[in-house]
């Protein structure tokens, strides 16, 4: 969800963008959310700072994460997060590690072409798939 608040001319002054996050891995998967809130700077850049909490399914594990993004023109942005993940080992045993991570994004219009040729490639990918599974079980 995005909300603006804008001057009288139309111009965004604040952006505030609350997010849902969900993700798989071929071990577990997470769920979480993320709030942003930004400003302009210049004629076509914005510049704020990002909170993100996610959770790993069934370990206990959790990463919070925050830090500055930069905005271009609507779709492009840079990152650099600091990270904490903490949780249980496969040993049972804690952990808790800081990091660094950064990004950089495609968003916008521009974001929306991309993320509509990746879900094309991987509806195709998984037609092959399907083809090649059928075809070295016989069909079976």
């Amino acid at each position: 969800m995005l909300v603006r608040n804008c001057d009288d001319t139309g111009r965004s002054r604040l952006h505030l963008r609350i997010g849902a996050t969900v993700y798989g891995a071929s071990h577990s998967g997470g769920a979480g959310a993320e709030l942003e809130l930004d400003r302009p700077f210049g004629d076509q850049e914005r510049v704020g700072l990002r909170v993100g909490y996610e959770t790993v399914s069934g370990t206990g594990t959790h990463m919070l994460s925050f830090g500055p993004r930069l905005h271009v023109k609507d779709s492009l942005y840079f990152e650099l997060d600091a990270v904490d993940v903490s949780g249980t080992a496969f040993d049972g045993s804690g952990y808790d590690s800081w990091g660094l991570l950064g990004g950089v994004g495609i968003e916008g219009s521009a974001g929306a072409k991309v993320v509509g040729v990746e879900l094309g490639v991987g509806a195709a990918l998984i037609v092959l798939l399907i083809a090649a599974l059928a075809t070295s079980h016989g069909g079976n």
